[in-house]
């Protein structure tokens, strides 16, 4: 048996409007900020587990907390606005730092061209990022025993132990993408 809670903060605020305009119409901006802070436990209250009466590994509570702050800007800019074609610019940047891991940028540019009423191109380079969740950070130790099979020794079977986890070293993942 066991206790399982957790919380969420999120504050954040963002403005948006077109401050001014280019030959071929409204510039569009963005700014902002967002707060969020996440813990989640688990505690188990199994005096056995609590005792390490199983094995030392099995018994681990989750408690884990992390903040991340952010700050963001975007923009889109007309180029071309004519009968039968338009061509707009955006860019956007985040940077985020995170409790756990620090700080690190995210961000995109790209454009988008409508040629003709049925045609539109848009083209699109990005740094994108994922943090670890809290689980993936903080979740509880666990060893087991399980069976595997050698299909190479004519499915010969191991006992092998297993061991899974969370990692609080884990960064956030990065993909740049075009």
């Amino acid at each position: 048996s066991g206790q399982t809670g957790g919380k969420l903060d999120a504050a954040g605020f963002s403005l948006r409007g077109d401050p001014f305009s280019t030959w071929a119409g409204p510039v569009s901006v963005a700014l902002g900020a967002e707060m969020h802070r996440q813990s989640l436990y688990t505690r188990n209250t199994d005096p056995y587990s609590q005792a390490g009466a199983l094995s030392p590994l099995n018994y681990a509570t989750l408690d884990g907390r992390y903040d991340v702050k952010e700050g963001f800007v975007e923009i889109a800019v007309p180029l071309l606005n004519a009968q039968n074609a338009t061509l707009d610019v955006n860019g956007a940047a985040r940077y985020s730092d995170y409790s756990t891991a620090g700080g690190i940028w995210s961000w995109k540019m790209g454009a988008t061209s409508r040629l003709f009423e049925d045609l539109l191109l848009r083209v699109v380079s990005s740094r994108d990022i994922r943090a670890p969740s809290i689980s993936e950070l903080f979740s509880t130790r666990t060893t087991y025993l399980s069976t595997i099979s050698d299909p190479f020794q004519n499915g010969q079977t191991y006992q092998v132990n297993l061991y899974a986890g969370g990692n609080p070293d884990l960064g956030p993942e990065i993909a740049d993408t075009f």
